[in-house]
């Protein structure tokens, strides 16, 4: 190769590396972690993450929603479990997948996935729909959906939803008795 034909080559190159001006002003909505669930990816936004492990031992409790698997000791703290799939609507996770954990305001949750891909930039230009037009049954827990078909997880949501929030009127059963605290304990002198 001549020395015309390189700086040919090489001002060309030059020219495909650079961005186009539409993709320098586009505006980042956020970063996500993302999950894999089946054949299906949910992105988990970064600023809800606490952390994320191999999936732990965890411990069944009776008598709850086939979506919660259990509890899982981390460092002393035990956080409630829920498979991310079967609470979407979308297939249940591996038993040997990710723990993905989200908190907000001191409460935590552990989310069961598949496997976690990696970390990815969500740009304002790829949503196409919001929470209402999701694709899978789980769309009350979903802020977004990409181009490409990447839901996004809303961990606010979550977090507040009535049946993840233990205690919430949806897991009170018939024979489980209320507590009402009156201000006095029980069998105490009130006079």
């Amino acid at each position: 190769m001549n020395a015309q034909d390189y700086a040919k080559l090489k001002a060309r190159a030059r020219l495909l590396a650079l961005r186009p001006d539409s993709e320098l002003d586009r505006e980042l909505e956020m970063e996500v972690v993302v999950a894999q669930l089946g054949r299906d990816s949910v992105g988990v936004p970064v600023g809800f993450l606490r952390e994320i492990l191999r999936m732990p031992p965890l411990t069944a409790l009776p008598s709850l929603p086939p979506e919660f698997l259990g509890l899982v000791q981390i460092r002393g703290e035990l956080v409630s479990v829920v498979d991310l799939g079967r609470l979407l609507g979308l297939t249940e996770a591996r038993q040997d997948g990710s723990l993905v954990v989200v908190e907000q305001e001191g409460r935590s949750l552990g989310l069961a996935t598949d496997a976690v891909l990696g970390v990815r930039q969500v740009f304002r230009d790829e949503l196409t729909r919001d929470s209402d037009e999701t694709i899978f049954g789980g769309g009350d827990l979903l802020r977004a959906t990409t181009r490409d078909l990447l839901s996004i997880l809303d961990p606010e949501k979550l977090l507040n939803d009535e049946r993840i929030v233990v205690g919430a009127s949806t897991f009170q059963s018939s024979s489980t008795p209320s507590v009402h605290h009156s201000g006095h304990s029980p069998g105490s002198n009130t006079e």
